[in-house]
């Protein structure tokens, strides 16, 4: 795995290296900072959520591709690289070969869309489980495609092999890798049905050949349309046996889901001169359950407006509303005031 791994570098160095020689860094203007505002248990909290800056670009007419993108995100507290992989598309749209780091197949609130395209400011309980038992941002390689099935209609498939859960790059344990996937159909036009797999061997000591297997797995869907915007999903889990699914420290099996949607209208205001202001209320609804005796489900309520101003400016209002009386995700049932404001830099 080690040897792996040192491929992964070389490949993405490559790239990297002989693009200075065509399209440098074509689209680094992808780039954006997101800042938050937070008040709960009457305290008032300003941080810096995430800042990514995003370098890539392509040579051979398009044939080779790369990104790289390094970022600061408030856990971390310090920049880490988030994206560093190239992928070889000679054979696309039907198979596209990705090596590096990147996202692992997940739902479609965690994969698709999160964070620059969300509707709400804090990611659902079920999907945040996702990166806490399972498997996000790891090196490995990846194949996908897309196959048409009519005028309007396709078939996308995404298979990855990861370094593991609790791995690092050159370092493998447990000399066990990831698999994951996820599938998408889009029968009409606007409307997108996916379904994704995790197998995840997690490295921990404590488990049995420092082993503790893990699966995830889910269903969702998203349609955009008429000025709508509908995401929903439901997930389910085995967290092995050292995976936390509750604040009480239990492991074992947890299902759960989320429904959020919003409807944006423009409106004829000119904003600070920089464009036209979009407004977009929202609604998501959520709930967690952890299959673990006298622990109920924790629900999340959370009514919010976006506002577009121009196509870089982003600002976000939300009130949380939590019922979690067991403990099953919450530590408190505090509700929670947010603000999100996000800014794209083209």
């Amino acid at each position: 795995m080690r040897k792996f791994n040192l491929i992964f570098i070389a490949v993405v160095s490559m790239v990297l290296v002989s693009s200075l020689a065509a399209k440098v860094f074509e689209d680094a203007a992808l780039s954006y900072i997101q800042q938050e505002i937070r008040y709960t248990q009457n305290k008032l909290t300003f941080s810096i959520r995430r800042m990514r800056i995003r370098f890539c670009g392509s040579l051979a007419d398009g044939k080779l591709y790369y990104r790289f993108e390094p970022a600061f995100e408030k856990e971390r507290s310090a920049f880490h690289l988030k994206f560093a992989y190239a992928d070889i598309k000679y054979l696309a749209p039907y198979f596209t070969l990705r090596v590096g780091k990147f996202c692992a197949p997940s739902n479609l609130e965690v994969y698709w869309t999160w964070p620059p395209n969300q509707l709400n400011v804090w990611i659902n309980p079920i999907t945040r489980k996702i990166w806490e038992v399972g498997d996000l941002f790891d090196y490995g390689i990846q194949g996908a495609g897309t196959f048409k099935l009519g005028e309007e209609a396709k078939l996308t498939y995404i298979v990855a092999a990861l370094n593991g859960k609790g791995s690092s790059p050159g370092v493998n344990p447990d000399k066990k890798i990831d698999i994951c996937g996820r599938v998408n159909i889009v029968p009409i036009k606007g409307l997108q049905i996916g379904g994704w797999l995790q197998l995840v061997n997690a490295y921990d000591v404590r488990a049995a050949d420092s082993i503790d297997e893990r699966t995830l797995y889910g269903i969702d869907l998203w349609y955009r349309g008429y000025g709508l915007d509908i995401r929903g999903g439901y997930d389910m889990g085995d967290a092995g046996s050292y995976g936390i699914i509750t604040t009480k420290g239990d492991t074992g099996n947890y299902s759960g889901f989320y429904i959020m949607g919003g409807y944006t209208f423009e409106t004829p205001v000119e904003a600070m001169g920089i464009g036209t202001v979009k407004i977009q209320p929202i609604i998501n609804y959520s709930s967690y359950a952890p299959d673990v005796d006298n622990i109920s489900a924790a629900t999340v309520i959370t009514p919010g407006v976006n506002f577009y101003i121009g196509e870089n400016l982003k600002v976000m209002i939300n009130y949380r509303m939590i019922s979690d009386p067991d403990g099953a995700y919450f530590a408190s049932e505090d509700n929670v005031f947010e603000m999100r404001t996000q800014v794209m830099f083209k």
